[in-house]
């Protein structure tokens, strides 16, 4: 059975195709058309580790992205994981301090084989992060590495278990899940998770579920969909359940493994795409779990209890508002049923400006929409994408008058807060063109304000034109996040 790993974003076809226009996109910065595979995302869903092996290189490295702006960036290589041999199957601690890995480096276990050839196996390495650095990995301490293969390392949510696979080179048909405790300094006693998980079958890569309620691995045991199936397990108070099956619209009679949940996100491998030959990695929403994760933060992203309020927008029946109230983490979260088209967010809270956010498609598979509450005070500002203009025009769009009422009406009630509207464009065009359209943008924003009750004089215009983007390209996504309508206080009585 090859076991290469490839990223794409593809899975749960049916859904992904309504979300995203039948486009697979979102995570194309990833992919290559070399291997890469065992994706590892924090719990913030800031970032993923996975392993390549890109060009001419001839061993597996460690790479990062970071999730901003809606995409993933293009990775690079996590350099301080890396050796020059093979470095593998990483996995993030639920604390985001530990990074647990495989690695067939020097230091690692030998081997003999039939008492002749001598081979390096592959044993699991950490790397702690230490006032924001992360450390020169070091074998994992204890006695778990062997001169067997340890891989696909994890670990339990307060860091005391560590589970792996184990099998002799060259026969992972015998790979067995294992699981040891941290006791003082070190890992030891490996044992062999219960026979509910090892039916000797190929079982590998478990993970702790985010809730701490089971288990997800993967076995090619019989009953299931072909070669490797995902299943979960429940636990509780040490008790495991019957493994299950997650059913069809996870497993082919291909062959799927390295499952793991973040926020009803799932990332999983498969080689359906491919026929058997490559395996990709699979985004998608856990079936039954559709839902929308929402953090508030200030800007030191410390978590702000806020009233919100979203505007939910459907393919075939009216809109309906919902009101919500973050906890005391900041965190709401909310449905997304399969007709839902978009949704507008709004948010005030008293001392902080206004927050208004339009949430598409292309938002659903984010981990968590990241929303930070600027404080009042002189000279701070926020930048507005969705207040629409007609094409090489001035003229506001209908849409975008949802957001304006609620600024027109905001300004009204806290009459000591003036306002500079700044209006940007994106990078097509000339410098001229562009100034002048975005002076005339920005002049109709505070035409429409005054009509709304706002006193003329409270409100100032300019136009940036193309000079200060948010991102230096030009294709739709940059265009979207540069076409923007910023607004800056200039002035506030009570500071």
């Amino acid at each position: 059975m090859k076991f290469f790993l490839k990223i794409l974003l593809i899975s749960n076809i049916a859904f992904l195709s309504q979300i995203n226009g039948g486009e697979f996109n979102v995570m194309e910065k990833i992919n290559t058309d070399q291997n890469e595979f065992a994706p590892s995302v924090d719990s913030n869903g800031k970032f993923m580790l996975f392993n390549a092996k890109r060009g001419n290189d001839k061993f597996m490295d460690i790479y990062i992205s970071y999730f901003k702006n809606g995409i993933w960036t293009t990775p690079v290589k996590f350099e301080i994981l890396n050796s020059p041999y093979n470095d593998e199957t990483p996995y993030i601690s639920r604390d985001g301090n530990i990074i647990v890995f495989s690695s067939d480096r020097d230091g690692s276990r030998e081997l003999k084989i039939d008492g002749k050839k001598t081979l390096v196996s592959y044993d699991i390495y950490w790397s702690k992060k230490i006032l924001g650095h992360w450390t020169a990995p070091e074998s994992i301490p204890g006695t778990i590495n062997t001169g067997n293969h340890e891989k696909a390392p994890a670990l339990s949510a307060d860091n005391s278990i560590l589970y792996f696979s184990r099998w002799n080179a060259g026969q992972i048909k015998n790979s067995t899940i294992m699981y040891a405790k941290f006791d003082k300094s070190f890992f030891s006693d490996a044992q062999p998770m219960p026979s509910e998980i090892n039916s000797g079958n190929m079982e590998l890569a478990l993970v702790p579920d985010q809730d701490g309620s089971g288990f997800y691995f993967s076995s090619a045991r019989s009953g299931g969909f072909g070669g490797w199936d995902i299943y979960y397990v429940s636990e509780h108070n040490g008790l495991l359940g019957l493994p299950v099956n997650i059913g069809d619209k996870i497993n082919s009679k291909y062959n799927e493994a390295f499952f793991s949940v973040l926020n009803g996100r799932i990332y999983f491998c498969s080689d359906i795409h491919s026929e058997g030959k490559d395996y990709d990695i699979l985004q998608s929403f856990l079936p039954g779990d559709k839902k929308l994760y929402f953090k508030i933060t200030d800007p030191l992203f410390n978590p702000l209890i806020a009233d919100a309020e979203l505007n939910k927008i459907f393919s075939a029946k009216i809109p309906a508002i919902v009101n919500k109230k973050s906890d005391r983490y900041g965190s709401f979260s909310e449905e997304i049923p399969d007709d839902l088209q978009s949704m507008d967010l709004f948010i005030e809270k008293k001392g902080y400006l206004p927050y208004y956010r339009k949430i598409d498609k292309s938002d659903f598979l984010n981990p968590e929409i990241e929303v930070v509450l600027t404080p009042i005070k002189n000279n701070s500002s926020f930048s507005i994408e969705a207040i629409y203009f007609d094409y090489e025009k001035a003229d506001i769009k209908n849409e975008s008058f949802a957001y304006l009422d609620r600024l027109a009406n905001y300004l009204n009630k806290n009459p000591e807060i003036n306002l500079q509207i700044i209006g940007h464009t994106d990078l097509h065009g000339s410098d001229e063109y562009n100034n002048q359209l975005s002076n005339k943008r920005a002049m109709s924003v505070k035409n429409f304000l005054v009509k709304k009750g706002v006193l003329e004089k409270r409100l100032e215009t300019t136009g940036m034109g193309k000079s200060n983007p948010v991102i230096n390209e030009m294709n739709d996504h940059a265009d979207q996040l540069n076409r923007r309508t910023e607004f800056k206080i200039i002035q506030n009585q009570d500071n």
